[in-house]
């Protein structure tokens, strides 16, 4: 618990420095999150008090040496905890033989300089055993008596055998020893020893082998852990001592849990969490760049629409309208106001087309490259009709679904037109010819005429009509290519790069 709280406050001054307004709700939980992770990575090993790799030798050593300096606080008579403890020992004699004199050797707790509980080999037992013990053991069966006052042998029954079996300490073996203390406030502990106990992964203090657990009562207050040998025989060494607060924190952790997959898991999740925080405010600001790019795009269509309905219909309105004043007072001259009208309504039916474009190009229903083919066609073929040209059509049945903004539809179509317009009143061709291809995304579409073409070296610059339509196509990143020659006709191709299709 002593990283989580510097953890949680270094991010809270980390977002403060980044921002001078407070976070929002999102934020914050994105903060809590990567605290709250962290802090789990952090805490993944366990709860071990203390770790003594060691080895430590004892030979004849009397009350030994202390080897916890403090490490781990100290229990009284008035605890209510537990503890955990675990050593490994290698006996340098044996028990058993006629050379070794009876001896008492093991891990040996210490308060304020008074010997308490001991664990290892008692100096009457010949087996594995705990010593200075004050009740008589829960577990005990009468065939595992005490060997003098104090003294418990250890119960260390395989599980392949049913009888009960006591191990003797013996030269060159090494052996796990691990017990627990809890403590009793006003009363002696209770002592727990397993002998050899499975510390496999997925194992707990319940699921050891009964016949490898020993129960009894000691006094077990301590302020210091002595490796003691007192007596006969060549000493014992002692290894990887270590306190905890469970069991299941000697136990061996599954691969999962090892503590560098638990960091490399948290390093990855903190970094798969902060990826997608960051592919997250990614999309936010990607929409917020859509949201105004569509505005932006609004905007342009507005103006447009407005600058056409002033530019085209409104100059239009206006000729009609002079047209009419005009030959109003000139109502006897049949013949004159039979043309007033005639070019009145040249200029009302140009009026309604262009209206007609304008309402087309704003509908999104006609976002299609399947739409733009079918009006272009219809222009043509209506335009056409009462001129003496011919058109011809060359156009595909089935189009790729490309989608196609209003702008770039409006501009194709006023080209068109144009390219059209000028045809009719120029060229003096009998046919005329539009066509739509499509070339790698390339759109094209072409405008042929077999009329008395021109030099386009003395048009090119004073042209009005072809000016406009290389303006709108360059307005929609296209082009203009232009092929003519007196008395060979003439053609226009509109070359535009299409969006992906959808």
């Amino acid at each position: 618990m002593g990283h989580a709280l510097p953890v949680a406050r270094g991010l809270g001054a980390l977002n403060k420095r980044r921002t001078s307004r407070p976070l929002g709700r999102r934020r914050r939980a994105r903060a809590w999150w990567l605290a709250g992770l962290l802090g789990c990575a952090l805490h993944a090993s366990g709860a071990v008090l203390w770790r003594g790799p060691g080895p430590w030798e004892a030979h004849d050593n009397g009350a030994g040496v202390d080897v916890l300096h403090g490490e781990v606080k100290p229990q009284g008579n008035t605890s209510s905890s537990t503890l955990f403890f675990k050593f490994s020992v290698e006996p340098l004699s044996d028990a058993i033989t006629g050379q070794t004199k009876l001896y008492e050797a093991g891990l040996v707790l210490y308060e304020r300089g008074q010997e308490r509980l001991g664990v290892g080999k008692g100096l009457v037992a010949h087996a594995y055993s705990a010593f200075n013990a004050t009740g008589r053991g829960l577990f005990l069966e009468p065939a595992a008596k005490s060997h003098g006052i104090g003294e418990f042998d250890l119960r260390a029954q395989p599980k392949d055998s049913n009888a009960g079996l006591l191990e003797v300490p013996l030269r060159g073996i090494v052996r796990t020893i691990l017990f627990k203390v809890h403590y009793a406030p006003g009363d002696d502990a209770l002592v727990t020893v397993w002998f050899q106990p499975d510390l496999t992964p997925g194992n707990t203090e319940f699921s050891q082998w009964p016949g490898q657990i020993t129960q009894f009562k000691a006094k077990a207050a301590f302020d210091e852990l002595h490796f003691c040998h007192r007596g006969g025989g060549e000493g014992w060494r002692f290894s990887d001592l270590a306190v905890a607060t469970a069991f299941e924190d000697f136990v061996a952790p599954h691969v999962w849990q090892q503590g560098w997959v638990v960091g490399l898991a948290a390093l990855l999740g903190l970094g798969g969490l902060g990826g997608s925080l960051w592919l997250l405010e990614r999309r936010q600001v990607r929409r917020r760049v859509l949201k105004l790019e569509r505005a932006r795009d609004l905007d342009q269509e507005r103006a447009r629409i407005a600058r056409d309905l002033h530019d085209d219909l409104g100059v239009r309105l206006a000729e009609i309208s002079l047209l009419a004043n005009q030959d109003h007072g000139r109502a006897d001259n049949r013949e004159h106001l039979a043309q007033a009208l005639r070019k009145i309504a040249g200029i009302a039916h140009e009026t309604a087309q262009m209206a007609d474009g304008i309402v087309w190009a704003v509908n999104p229903r006609n976002d299609t490259l399947h739409h733009l083919a079918n009006y272009l066609v219809q222009f043509a073929e209506n335009f056409f009709r009462p001129t003496p040209i011919r058109c011809r059509l060359d156009v595909p049945v089935q189009l790729p679904p490309y989608r196609l903004s209003s702008e770039l539809r409006h501009h194709l179509l006023l080209a068109v037109k144009e390219a059209c317009h000028n045809a009719a009143r120029h060229s003096g061709a009998t046919e005329l010819w539009l066509r739509l291809n499509l070339a790698e995304a390339t759109l094209v579409i072409s405008i042929e005429d077999n009329g008395r073409g021109f030099d386009p070296q003395t048009v090119a610059e004073g042209g009005d009509g072809l000016l406009n339509m290389r303006t709108r196509m360059t307005s929609v990143g296209g082009r203009v290519e232009l092929a003519a020659a007196p008395g060979q006709g003439m053609r226009i191709q509109l070359v535009v790069p299409l969006p992906p299709e959808e």
